[in-house]
This record gives C-alpha cells, sequence and structure tokens, in this order.
C-alpha cells in the first residue's frame, strides 16, 4: 500500500469514527504521527488498531510498531492483519520471551484489558505481587509453592506500570486498595493426577476470590488457558464452544453448561451461543435460539442481580450477536422469529397474514394463535429483538416494568386475556379487546328446544 493510501486510510478511519481534530482522542491520533515520524506507511494500520480495534495503550501501539517496521512481511498483509493475527505472529517479540529458568517472572499474554504474568521466584512476587499477599515475606513463598506450585498474576493493563509492589521502599502500614480489587489478581494452581486443576485466588486487596464475581471468572478461565497452553483470552477459548469472533462463541457440548453452571437444554435442535466480555465487565451471556419454543436470553446470574430485558441488534447492519440470529432465521423457524424475519426482508407483511396462525394487526403489532393456551404479540417494526431472560431455573422474565423497555413479542392467556408483566405498549388495550370480541364469536352456539306449553284454563274457555 502506498505512503498516501496509508495516510488516506488514517484519515478515513478518523472521520468513521467522528474524531476531529478538537476532540480529545485526537490526541492519541497525534501521538501515532510521533510514533512513526517519517514512516508513513505504518500509520494507516497503527490509527486502525487504536480507533477500530481499541488498543488504547500507546506504549503497546509503540512495541508493535517497533516489531512490524523489522518484519519481513509486506505492507499490503500487515494493513489486512487484525489486532489478534498481529499477536498471534509476532507473540515472542511482542512479549518479550525469556528463558525460563534463569528469570524471575515473565509476560505471557496480554489482550485488550490484562497482562498474565507467570511468576518463578520469591524475588518474582516481589517485584510483581501485591503488598496484602502473605507471599512478600520469604518462608510464605516457600509454603504456598509447596502446596500449589503454578504462580500467576494478573494486572488490569492500565496499572502495569504503577502499581504498588512489596518491594517499593515507601510503603507505609497495611495496603489497602479496597475500590480497585480488580487491578490485580494472584493465582495459585495444582495440577491433579486426574487432568483437573485445583486453585486459589487472590485479589488486589487479599480478598479470596470466587467465580461469583464475572471479571474474576474471565480472568480465572483465561489463566487456566494459558496454564494450559492456549494463549487465549476466555473470550477466544471456552471448553465446550467453538469460537466465531470478538467473544462470541458456539456451544457445542454439554462441557460449556457444566462450567457454566446452567442446566443444558432439554432440546436438541436449540442453537445457543455464549457471548463473553472481552472487557471482563459483564457475566456469561447465552443467546438461546429455539426451534420450537421462544427465543430469549440466559445469564449466569453470579451475583443474583436483577434481570433485565436484553436487547440485540439486528442483521447486517447489527452487531455479531445479531447477525447470528440473522443467519438462524433463514431456516424454518416458528412463528416468534416473524418480527425479525420481516425485519431482514425475509417475509413481507401480506405473506405474514396469510400464515394459518395469524389473526389480526394492531398498530404495528401482529396477533397469533401459540399453542391452546396462548396466544402471541410480536412487533412486526423492530431495529433491536427485546429478547426475555431465562433464569438458572427456566422461567422466563420479560422485564422490569420500571425499565422503560417492552419486549419484541410476548404472550396473553386465552383464558383470562392475562399477560406477563412487561411495559404494555400502548395498542395492548385493543388487542385484548379485540381477542375477546374474536372469543367470543368463536363461542358455539348452544342449541335449544322449543319449550313446550300446556294449555291452561283460559285457553279451554276460548274452545267452541
Amino acid at each position: 500500500m502506498k505512503i498516501n493510501e496509508n495516510i488516506a486510510l488514517a484519515k478515513s478511519i478518523l472521520k468513521k469514527n467522528g474524531i476531529e481534530p478538537d476532540s480529545e482522542e485526537y490526541k492519541d491520533y497525534l501521538k501515532i504521527r510521533e510514533i512513526v515520524g517519517t514512516e508513513y506507511a505504518y500509520i494507516g494500520i497503527l490509527t486502525r488498531l487504536r480507533f477500530v480495534d481499541s488498543v488504547t495503550d500507546i506504549d503497546e501501539l509503540k512495541s508493535i510498531y517497533d516489531v512490524l517496521k523489522n518484519s519481513k512481511l509486506d505492507l499490503g498483509k500487515l494493513n489486512r492483519m487484525s489486532y489478534d493475527q498481529i499477536l498471534d505472529t509476532f507473540y515472542d517479540d511482542l512479549t518479550g520471551s525469556v528463558n525460563k529458568n534463569k528469570e524471575d517472572y515473565e509476560l505471557i499474554y496480554k489482550d485488550e484489558t490484562y497482562s498474565y504474568f507467570r511468576v518463578y521466584t520469591y524475588k518474582g512476587i516481589l517485584e510483581i505481587g501485591s503488598p496484602a499477599w502473605c507471599l512478600k515475606t520469604k518462608s510464605n513463598w516457600d509454603n504456598y509453592q509447596a502446596k500449589y506450585p503454578e504462580q500467576w498474576v494478573a494486572i488490569d493493563n492500565r496499572y502495569v506500570k504503577k502499581i504498588i509492589t512489596p518491594n517499593n521502599s515507601y510503603l507505609g502500614g497495611k495496603y489497602v486498595n479496597s475500590d480497585k480489587t480488580w487491578v490485580r489478581f494472584g493465582l495459585s494452581f495444582l495440577k491433579n493426577n486426574d487432568n483437573t486443576t485445583s486453585w486459589i485466588a487472590h485479589d488486589d486487596n487479599d480478598g479470596v476470590c470466587k467465580l461469583s464475581n464475572y471479571t474474576f471468572y474471565g480472568v480465572l478461565y483465561t489463566t487456566l488457558n494459558l496454564s494450559n497452553g492456549y494463549n487465549k483470552s476466555y473470550y477466544q477459548k471456552f471448553i465446550g464452544c467453538e469460537y466465531v469472533k470478538d467473544g462470541l462463541l458456539k456451544i457445542v457440548n454439554d462441557d460449556a453448561w457444566e462450567r457454566l453452571n446452567i442446566t443444558p437444554p432439554k432440546s436438541k435442535s436449540d442453537v445457543n451461543y455464549l457471548h463473553l466480555s472481552k472487557t471482563y465487565s459483564y457475566p456469561p451471556v447465552i443467546v438461546r435460539l429455539r426451534d420450537k419454543s421462544l427465543p430469549c436470553v440466559q445469564i449466569n446470574t453470579f451475583d443474583k442481580k436483577k434481570l433485565v430485558l436484553a436487547t440485540i441488534s439486528i442483521g447486517d447492519s447489527g452487531k455479531l450477536v445479531g447477525k447470528v440470529v440473522g443467519e438462524y432465521v433463514k431456516n424454518p423457524t416458528n412463528i416468534a422469529y416473524i418480527g425479525i424475519k420481516i425485519k431482514l426482508g425475509l417475509i413481507t407483511l401480506e405473506e405474514v397474514k396469510l400464515l394459518e396462525d395469524f389473526i389480526s394487526q394492531v398498530g404495528k403489532w401482529l396477533v397469533f394463535h401459540w399453542n391452546k393456551d396462548y396466544y402471541i404479540v410480536i412487533d412486526s417494526n423492530t431495529s433491536a429483538a427485546k429478547l426475555p431472560v431465562m433464569d438458572t431455573l427456566g422461567n422466563l422474565h420479560w422485564d422490569d416494568p420500571n425499565d422503560g423497555e417492552t419486549p419484541s413479542f410476548y404472550l396473553i392467556d386465552k383464558e383470562s386475556f392475562t399477560s406477563e408483566k412487561f411495559n404494555a405498549p400502548p395498542e395492548h388495550d385493543e388487542i385484548i379487546k379485540q381477542l375477546k370480541e374474536l372469543n367470543r364469536s368463536e363461542e358455539p352456539k348452544v342449541e335449544t328446544k322449543p319449550e313446550k306449553k300446556v294449555k291452561g284454563f283460559w285457553d279451554f274457555l276460548g274452545k267452541k
């Protein structure tokens, strides 16, 4: 790629992301210009890494530049490489591979959020560990090593170069960092004979880590990947799943459900996608596309937080999860997916009205027979699927009545004409009115026999 084309690419990226010379982020672009100097051929790829792949650490961009300019790959190929591909291709150069037998600790892996270090010696833990951990004493290190021979430290990338460690001479009193316990985690492993791993972990305040914390959940399973020789984050490699892209994985066997502590679905025709946070900032989310039932989202609610309606962008212009939903509905699916199919242009409103189960349309809402017990009401004009959330017991939660959201579809009981609690659309009362009228018109008429009359006294008198 020519120099002018690289500069044009950089400017195009800035324009697409709305970054103007007076914006705060533009300063990072100026830093990129400083990094490349007169080597303008690299300005396009660094700008893309910063503003498209969200590599916000300028020092990391400089390291990538230093490696790329000395690589033998042509610029055309480099400009087509993603951030993950660059890490995979130049892993040793970017992480600084060292001789494990001679070093105290080393950087094994780095993703967008955390850096993962393997610690080999007491000196190493003094350099990188938390002052709150008991490993800052040699005897405790030795005792710990006897129980858990494999030591790891994960540090938030924003704090790697300025974090407080045990060998800082200016520390005074007890180390407390209570509002940022996620800055650093210490993890210790013991490989068992049955191919399992026992572990114990502490946060930066020496709090015992549990899987109920979704940030630590991601850190643990990323570290276990590294421990087993897979240089992948948990959102790239997760047991029982096939990687799709950008934190999205397809669940392919029950190992994934076991790790998520969720009962596997009974139906084998379901298609389930696992969405994991690249920033470690929310719990695992399962998008459940069910062939014979309602599509939904299932969240591993570690801390039992309130379940809320889940919104998924739909179609090629939406996010990745929306794309796989769009692919799924191209095949025959039940009427619960009608709103999505209309949005994607896979079926017209006129064709929908010819379906056997169609009842009526009220505003943008389409009413169908769902089964013998329920009607289903579906939004025919949605840009995003607002799906109910399934809890670990299999119950659907339509939303919180106070969150202002209306689901993309909901059910109405055919007998009571009631529905799940939700923020009803303005047309809801009219929908109920029409269904009641329909129900009355469909009630079978009871045939009555003519009433037998007995001639009375006055009838006799009238006889001639």
